[in-house]
């Protein structure tokens, strides 16, 4: 999804920071096929669920995030780091602990962590 500004939409799915076609992120080149094996097809989700905005990956902030169209609602994907994820959610706080401590526990085993969270209006 975020990410691909020559392509259309992907949701469900973070593409990498900027990367265009099989270019771009490690991450966004091995997403695609976890899409499919999930049973999700790419051109029907992007026809349901079409990008209305993105906002580009910003390193200050740490994230990026694009809005899509859901029936009458706009949903947004953000993807980014997840100290800076963590801190701009609504969880509580026993929720945010336990967040913060599977995300130190991946980064340990050397595991690359990105929060990708969603909001609907």
């Amino acid at each position: 999804m975020p990410g691909d500004r020559a392509g259309p939409s992907r949701p469900g799915i973070a593409n990498g920071s900027g990367g265009s076609g099989a270019s771009g992120s490690r991450h966004r080149q091995l997403l695609p096929g976890n899409f499919l094996e999930g049973g999700l097809r790419q051109e029907e989700e992007e026809a349901r669920f079409p990008r209305v905005m993105e906002v580009p990956f910003d390193s200050q902030r740490r994230r990026m995030a694009t809005v899509h169209l859901a029936g009458s609602r706009r949903v947004a994907y953000v993807k980014g780091a997840p100290e800076e994820i963590l801190r701009l959610s609504a969880l509580a706080p026993g929720q945010r602990r336990r967040a913060e401590e599977a995300a130190a526990s991946m980064e340990r085993d050397a595991l690359r962590v990105l929060g990708e969270p969603t909001r609907e209006r």
